[in-house]
């Protein structure tokens, strides 16, 4: 399985060009209104726009934070959105657990990631709860989540049940590990771990000042965090 990364927190176009270069395909926005990163529709709009999509194994996969946000402020969202991306490409959401969710009918609209945080407890029962939701795809681990899994060595309890959920459902069930661009690879600690893609955020390490990229130290850390990927696994 080879385990890919996705760019958090977009809210800059200049990023893109940089993402094609070294063949990332993967990319979200963040809409949740006290993030550093968070961007309005418009602009989101704007940049789908100008980006050229299409199937097959380099086709670009769209990720979408919401939080904590109400069912039906994530449903405007996403209306707004398709009215710039193919019907073919699917939206996939990262959402913090809700009974809305779990209750809505199925509908053409997104796949969802539930994002387990460091006072999640009892991850198997979050997890199974979701399980049978035609819409569920998989969860995203924050990094401080990370390090709680493992607090009992690298075979807790936590990971070898989602070890044996990613075995039996494969692609269908897909595990995200949110990283710092200074991410220590141990690899005694995710050599055992069925990883799908890790992810790391635009933030103050890859800025010159407050939402201004400095692309040449983000083009490096970019090479130097897929080369320690591939160096892991």
């Amino acid at each position: 399985m080879e385990t890919q990364l996705i760019i958090e927190g977009v809210y800059d176009r200049n990023i893109f060009p940089i993402l094609d270069k070294y063949q990332i395909n993967f990319f979200s926005f963040d809409f949740r209104p006290k993030s550093f990163n968070y961007l309005q529709i418009y602009q989101a709009k704007n940049f789908l726009k100008d980006l050229s999509f299409s199937n097959g194994p380099h086709a670009k996969k769209i990720f979408l934070d919401f939080g904590a946000e109400k069912k039906w402020v994530i449903d405007e969202i996403i209306k707004d959105l398709r009215t710039v991306l193919p019907p073919e490409i699917p939206i996939n959401i990262f959402i913090q657990p809700s009974d809305e969710i779990l209750a809505t009918e199925v509908k053409d609209a997104f796949l969802f990631y539930y994002v387990l945080c460091q006072d999640a407890h009892s991850i198997p029962k979050l997890v199974s709860e979701y399980l049978n939701h035609p819409q569920f795809r998989g969860i995203k681990i924050d990094k401080y989540c990370y390090g709680h899994l493992f607090t009992q060595g690298e075979y807790s309890p936590d990971l070898d049940y989602l070890n044996r959920i990613k075995k039996n459902l494969k692609d269908l069930f897909q595990i995200i590990v949110e990283i710092d661009y200074d991410w220590n690879f141990e690899k005694n600690k995710i050599e055992h771990f069925l990883i799908d893609f890790f992810s790391f955020k635009i933030d103050s390490n890859v800025e010159k000042d407050f939402r201004q990229i400095d692309f040449s130290i983000f083009d490096q850390h970019v090479v130097m965090l897929q080369n320690k990927v591939k160096a892991s696994l």
